[in-house]
């Protein structure tokens, strides 16, 4: 006769190891893909710009940007104040690590000259 607590089952032992294999991968993953690192320099006109709406906390702004090259791209204003259309916005761009698609971000705006 057995004291103490069951052993766990078949099925208790294939959950316990997937939770466990979707963090092994999520963690590795979402930590590899943030666009922390080095950036280059470039500079646009803020053709429009708005916040993302949230379930809550802070809603993030983001502005469409006209680049140099006649381009436009999506970034997220960081620094720099409220991005105002017609200003200059100054970003950094980043390389994602996993998909090595480009991410902008506003650092500083300015009116224009």
């Amino acid at each position: 006769m057995r004291t103490g607590a069951a052993s766990p089952s078949r099925f208790e032992w294939v959950s316990l190891f997937a939770v466990f294999a979707f963090f092994a991968v999520a963690i590795p993953y979402s930590a590899m893909n943030q666009y922390r690192g080095p950036h280059t320099a470039a500079t646009g006109i803020v053709e429009a710009a708005g916040v993302l709406p949230t379930d809550g906390g802070r809603m993030p702004e983001v502005a469409k940007v006209r680049l140099a090259d006649g381009s436009r791209v999506q970034a997220l204003v960081v620094s720099g104040g409220p991005a105002n259309v017609g200003h200059i916005a100054h970003m950094h761009v980043y390389r994602r690590v996993l998909s090595k698609t480009l991410a902008y971000e506003i650092h500083r705006t300015e009116p224009p000259p």
